[in-house]
């Protein structure tokens, strides 16, 4: 199917940045399998903008991305903001955030996916714990599906620069160690790897994490050992009710 790009500029923007942006976009949609007849984008000041425009409340409390994915739920179709500081993002990390942001709509609209992320009806209450997982379920399978269309270096890259940050997980004592668990599955770069068949790359990958343990605590390290058996786990059976319930096993309350 051939995706038709209707480009919406309501920010002042050099024609040279719309351009570029413009050939990216078209460039990425050409790497997924999901989409309307027509995309439309919209460049803005703000992505409130778009929130007005699809008539969505605004419940977000962190720092947004330059490049943000909605889905008009009249018609289930995305539409993808693009707020004007994209100016300052390289061609790598635009290209990156805006083939991330179209491959969730895929992954989210698949049913092939859908029966791996999704909450299962006979949840009845659905917990925080339980969003979140359903959330890095999905981070992972967009990572998955990227690094076998053409991005595994990009994003190899991207991981290699933040590798450090499970430092920070692991020594997160004042947080509940399910979340902090869930928090490093939705920054598991290398799981999504090892799921695109590239186990190699994201085993290499995953040990970049150790080298850091020399600085951790006791404690760090030891939630780092469990999470190393959670992951493992997780990869092999990727699918929520199965990660959902080897959560409870390996972390306590």
């Amino acid at each position: 199917m051939n995706t038709r790009l209707e480009l919406i500029v309501s920010s002042d923007i050099h024609k040279d940045h719309l351009d570029v942006l413009e050939k990216i976009i078209k460039n990425v949609i050409k790497d997924v399998y999901i989409l309307p007849d027509v995309l439309i984008v919209h460049v803005v000041d703000s992505h409130d903008v778009v929130r007005s425009i699809l008539g969505i409340e605004k419940n977000v409390e962190y720092d947004e991305k330059p490049i943000k994915l909605f889905i008009d739920y009249d018609t289930l179709e995305p539409v993808l903001s693009i707020r004007k500081d994209f100016v300052n993002m390289s061609i790598d990390e635009l290209r990156l955030e805006i083939a991330r942001e179209l491959t969730t709509y895929e992954v989210i609209m698949d049913p092939i996916h859908v029966e791996r992320w999704a909450i299962p009806e006979n949840i009845d209450k659905i917990s925080p714990l339980d969003a979140m997982l359903s959330t890095a379920i999905i981070l992972r399978l967009v990572d998955s599906l990227l690094v076998s269309r053409r991005y595994k270096e990009i994003i190899a890259q991207e991981f290699h620069n933040n590798a450090k940050d499970i430092v920070n997980i692991a020594e997160d004592i004042k947080t509940n160690p399910k979340v902090r668990a869930l928090e490093a599955l939705c920054w598991d770069i290398p799981i999504s790897f090892e799921l695109a068949g590239y186990r190699d790359i994201g085993s290499r990958l995953f040990l970049e994490t150790r080298k850091f343990t020399n600085i951790m605590s006791e404690y760090g390290r030891s939630f780092l050992d469990k999470y190393d058996d959670f992951r493992s786990f997780s990869r092999n059976n990727f699918y929520f009710e199965n990660i959902r319930e080897y959560l409870d096993l390996v972390f306590e309350d």
